[in-house]
C-alpha cells in the first residue's frame, strides 16, 4: 500500500522558521497518540481511540492536494500548525503579521472555520524573561476570543 494511502490523521505544518528538524524526532517519539476521545462531526458521541497514528507533514504536501474535492476530503490535514521561532519581541513584531495572514483561511465563516495551534519553538539563545513576555503577547494577540 503506499505510503499516502494509509489511514492516518494527517496534521499539516508550516515552518518559515525551519525549526520542524529540531523538534521532529521529540514530537515524533511520543506518537502515536493513546486513548483518544474524538468527538464525531456527524453526531454529538464520542469515539474511543486507542492508539490514533498521526503524521505530520509540510501543508504543502502532495496528500493535502485537491482535498476540496468530496472524496479526498478525509485526507485534508485535522489541524493547521504555524512553527514559530523567534528570540524577541521584535523579532515577533516582525512575525505578527505573517502569522495573522497564515490564519485568514482557517478562521473564514464563509468557507468554514478549521482549526489551527500555534507551536512557540524558543532555542535558548535568549533569556526566559523575553521567552515569558514574547509567549504572553502571543497568548493575547491570538487566544483570546473577541466578541463581536
Amino acid at each position: 500500500m503506499k505510503e499516502d494511502a494509509q489511514l492516518i490523521c494527517p496534521i499539516g505544518y508550516d515552518d518559515k522558521s525551519n525549526v520542524w528538524p529540531t523538534i521532529q524526532k521529540f514530537v515524533c517519539d511520543r506518537l502515536p497518540l493513546k486513548d483518544v476521545v474524538w468527538k464525531s462531526p456527524i453526531s454529538s458521541s464520542f469515539v474511543n481511540i486507542e492508539k490514533l497514528p498521526i503524521r505530520f507533514l509540510p501543508s504543502s504536501a502532495k496528500l493535502f492536494n485537491e482535498t476540496q474535492h468530496p472524496y479526498r476530503r478525509f485526507l485534508a490535514p485535522y489541524v493547521h500548525v504555524y512553527l514559530l521561532c523567534v528570540e524577541s519581541m521584535d523579532a515577533y513584531k516582525t512575525n505578527k503579521p505573517f502569522i495573522k495572514k497564515w490564519m485568514e483561511p482557517y478562521n473564514n465563516p464563509k468557507i468554514g472555520k478549521q482549526p489551527w495551534l500555534i507551536v512557540y519553538v524558543p532555542l535558548g539563545t535568549s533569556t526566559m524573561d523575553i521567552y515569558q513576555k514574547v509567549y504572553a503577547r502571543l497568548s493575547a494577540d491570538f487566544y483570546t476570543e473577541k466578541s463581536g
